[in-house]
């Protein structure tokens, strides 16, 4: 039973893993970097957009984590649980 349970909160995880993987890849980069002078590129756009990156990727791979942790534990929960 708690291996049934712990396979079944791992593909909950999966799925939410696999929809923070998806978000990373919706995100539109800045049409254009706005120029601030003869030298200057006013960068604040692209860091926030790699930013934004960023964090969307760190929760996924949390979560991708999470869901590999899950199904470990269900494999020795399955294993022991005879």
């Amino acid at each position: 039973m708690v291996g049934t349970t712990l396979n079944f909160a791992a593909a909950l995880a999966g799925l939410i893993a696999a929809w923070r993987w998806y978000q990373t890849t919706t995100i539109r980069p800045p049409t254009e970097l706005p120029y601030g002078g003869p030298t200057a590129i006013d960068t604040g756009p692209l860091v926030a957009f790699i930013g934004e990156i960023a964090r969307l990727n760190r929760r996924a791979a949390s979560w991708t984590a999470f869901a590999a942790l899950l199904e470990g534990l269900a494999t020795i929960a399955h294993y022991y649980g005879r």
